[in-house]
């Protein structure tokens, strides 16, 4: 149901995890990232305020509406997810995803 409307693409590079689900950073604290995929999407280009987990209100651009499951710290178009929303049908199950950058 989703797929007929994601005719745009983007650029996915996930976040290299240890085995505990952590994000791997380098000696300078910055985040390693993976290989780059090409994904199918929609992007809506819109100001959000969004509420992060550290209680902080932060304004983000942009809204991807996928199928493939990202995660926060992951880069969508060079820039890091802050945060996912899963997309459920009417069976209960995930049929897509709402990525905020």
């Amino acid at each position: 149901m989703l797929r007929a409307y994601l005719n745009q693409t983007v650029s996915w590079t996930p976040a290299l995890r240890g085995p505990d689900g952590s994000v791997v950073t380098d000696n300078r604290g910055e985040i390693q990232y993976g290989g780059a995929q090409v994904i199918s999407c929609r992007r809506e280009v819109a100001v959000r305020d969004l509420l992060t987990p550290a209680e902080q209100v932060t304004r983000t651009a942009e809204t991807y509406y996928i199928t493939f499951p990202v995660r926060v710290d992951d880069l969508l178009g060079g820039r890091r997810v802050q945060a996912v929303e899963e997309l459920t049908g009417l069976s209960g199950g995930a049929i897509g995803y709402i990525a905020v950058v």
